[in-house]
């Protein structure tokens, strides 16, 4: 008998301990769904290409920078098919490093560099970059340097996601006539010819054809020869 009341009480005493145990648990306080949607979605970081492995002092070198492509929910407006692609890509409109003493940045097309720090992209066969000069100063001290910044869009994002991406520029200075390797460089600018030029001859070649037949009838009356001359 003394041996059953005792079991007993030491069973009851197990399952007080097992639900004390339990409470803490169970009173920990859930995320409300509305603070879930709240939080800020990372994007990842701009993808940095240097011309050559090292940056040797009193010399420049050009860089190129990838914007990494947002998620199309990350858009306000997204495109109509945006659905069909995971990621999309967004416009680059504006870029903050951080100055680091020693060394100069050129903002450029991939051929001209200037100080202006306007931001724009120019298209490659590796896609739109970016395209940054960066020179190191004949007295620079040698080692590794590493400039960060920020590079935010033109496109309206939504406050869920990040505004901007981290840009990272590893840099690693060496003398003046230590070798220096070549990185692989798919980034050479499109010819001279661009876009732009495309846009504006095409439609003056097209008038020019649909007005070639009236300049005939004007040249033939007014002085009998469509091509006369003075």
């Amino acid at each position: 008998m003394w041996r059953n009341l005792i079991i007993g009480v030491f069973m009851t005493s197990a399952a007080a301990s097992g639900q004390t145990l339990a409470t803490p648990e169970a009173a920990q306080p859930s995320v409300a769904a509305g603070d879930i949607q709240t939080v800020e979605t990372g994007v990842p970081q701009a993808h940095v290409v240097q011309r050559y492995n090292k940056l040797r002092r009193g010399h420049d070198e050009q860089i190129a920078i990838s914007v990494a492509k947002l998620k199309w929910e990350c858009l306000d407006y997204p495109p109509p098919k945006a659905r069909s692609s995971t990621f999309l890509f967004a416009d680059p409109g504006s870029l903050h490093l951080e100055t680091v003493p020693g060394f100069t940045i050129l903002y450029g097309d991939g051929k001209d560099f200037k100080k202006d720090s306007k931001v724009t992209s120019t298209y490659t066969p590796a896609g739109e970059v970016i395209f940054l000069k960066l020179k190191a100063a004949r007295d620079m001290p040698l080692g590794d340097y590493t400039i960060h910044g920020k590079l935010g869009y033109f496109n309206p994002t939504r406050e869920t996601c990040s505004q901007q991406q981290d840009v990272v520029i590893p840099v690693t200075v060496v003398d003046h006539d230590v070798e220096v390797a070549k990185n692989e460089w798919p980034f050479n600018p499109s010819p001279d010819h661009n876009f732009r030029d495309t846009v504006t001859e095409v439609p003056l070649g097209l008038l020019f054809i649909v007005l070639l037949p009236f300049l005939l009838v004007y040249g033939a009356i007014v002085c009998g020869n469509p091509f006369c001359g003075d």
